[in-house]
């Protein structure tokens, strides 16, 4: 793989129907039960503005529009935000864009960043391009939540093999963290063909997630460990969820 392949690897694979088959486990409830505790902890009034960085399908947005917010979302995948129109109803808008070089015009109460999809590039400079924008798009006392994996538990649980079937197809899954990068390498055979995928995600620990946000001028304002934000445990928690305002 080259350079370039390594540091795109995203634009191909997420606009990829065999992703969308392979993460179809990405559930509503699932995303509404998180963003209805998230909502409860902020108390966060109607119809507050909100944009949901990397939306994926929408399945976030939905919810926030549901509660009655007004909700926009933008992801880099065009297959992902033209799923996310389809499904799309009063007070949501999508649109593509790339995080570390959106412009909406607009400051917003609430900006999340869910389910790692954060530190996908090669550089902490390409980190503080996105976190950058996120700062330039937050109300002064807007309230900007990112989700993370916590490294300290995956490099104490990592599953290194394993094999996924969905909708006939399976999906052959390895994992390693080398290189300061959670690499996940994905292979399978569907219709005769051989596919290849592979993703990296940069292995950032809560010190260095923390350190990117104060060099950005964020201050935090809580830290949890799961989606129903119970307390960070290092080395139990499946997730890092940090809850942030302009410093």
């Amino acid at each position: 793989m080259s350079e370039k392949d390594k540091s795109d690897w995203f634009k191909a694979w997420f606009n990829s129907p065999y992703y969308h088959l392979l993460y179809d486990n990405r559930n509503d409830a699932e995303a509404e039960a998180f963003i209805l505790q998230l909502v409860r902890y902020l108390n966060l009034p109607k119809p507050s503005s909100v944009l949901d960085l990397a939306c994926g399908d929408g399945r976030h947005c939905r919810v926030f529009a549901k509660m009655g917010f007004d909700v926009t979302g933008i992801d880099l995948a065009p297959e992902s935000i033209k799923v996310a129109k389809e499904k799309s109803g009063p007070h949501q808008r999508y649109g593509v864009a790339d995080m570390r070089t959106f412009e909406l015009h607009k400051e917003f109460d609430l900006i999340t960043n869910l389910f790692t999809s954060f530190g996908y590039f090669d550089s902490s400079v390409e980190n503080a391009k996105v976190l950058g924008r996120i700062r330039k798009h937050l109300q002064p006392d807007g309230i900007f939540v990112l989700d993370f994996l916590n490294l300290t538990s995956l490099q104490l649980n990592l599953v290194a093999n394993e094999v996924v079937e969905k909708g006939g197809v399976k999906f052959n899954i390895s994992r390693k963290i080398e290189g300061g990068q959670i690499i996940k390498h994905i292979n399978f055979i569907d219709n005769g063909i051989t596919h290849e995928h592979t993703e990296f995600v940069q292995a950032l620990s809560i010190d260095q997630l923390t350190s990117l946000f104060i060099d950005a001028e964020f201050r935090i304002l809580a830290t949890f460990g799961d989606y129903f934000l119970n307390e960070y445990i290092p080395t139990k928690s499946p997730r890092v969820i940090l809850l942030a305002t302009k410093s």
